[in-house]
């Protein structure tokens, strides 16, 4: 087992930050989650409009190209958060017992700033954490939404969800940001 897997096994809320896009880090992200004992909740940042959709998905009742096909994924699909690769993810958390959610709200990512979808995005994150136990709470989203602190990237001012959690959920949470490069996936630790 790697010094990574022992890190995340310690932990309750894990909270893993992604470069959209690439199969290999989802991959990456499943060997070092696949062996986590007990019930996984898995959070991801799609809408949550299709939230019955993935289920139906994920349960064989419907096709990837149905799934797809949603209007509600039109942006998880361009900015690359919805891929083949990912759905793979599901699919496999879900077939070892895991439950995947979807933290955001559709309609108001149209209208509101980054900070309203991560701050909504937080608040799904505990109303499922009250609704339902579980060993493991993994949140898998974007970099840039499980940052610790806020910061000026890409022309906007990020809030990260972390930041609208209770101190306790946070300070008992592992950060871990997953990149690829030249070819490797590397994950890191966020202090």
């Amino acid at each position: 087992m790697s010094d990574l897997f022992l890190v995340l096994s310690q932990h309750k809320y894990i909270f893993i930050g992604e470069q959209h896009g690439k199969k290999s880090i989802s991959e990456k992200v499943f060997s070092l989650i696949e062996n986590l004992e007990g019930k996984i909740i898995f959070c991801v940042e799609l809408p949550q409009e299709v939230e019955d959709l993935l289920q139906k998905f994920l349960q064989g009742k419907i096709t990837r190209n149905f799934f797809f096909a949603s209007p509600y994924l039109e942006d998880a699909l361009h900015d690359h958060r919805l891929h083949s690769g990912i759905l793979e993810l599901y699919q496999k958390i879900y077939s070892k017992g895991g439950t995947v959610h979807c933290l955001e709200r559709y309609e108001a990512t149209a209208e509101e700033s980054i900070k309203k979808k991560d701050q909504n995005m937080a608040k799904k994150f505990l109303d499922i954490l009250h609704k339902e136990k579980a060993n493991y709470y993994i949140i898998y989203t974007g970099h840039a939404h499980v940052m610790r602190k806020e910061q000026d990237l890409f022309g906007f001012h990020i809030t990260p969800i972390p930041i609208y959690l209770p101190e306790e959920i946070v300070e008992e949470a592992v950060i871990l940001q997953c990149r690829e490069e030249n070819g490797f996936v590397h994950c890191e630790l966020e202090p």
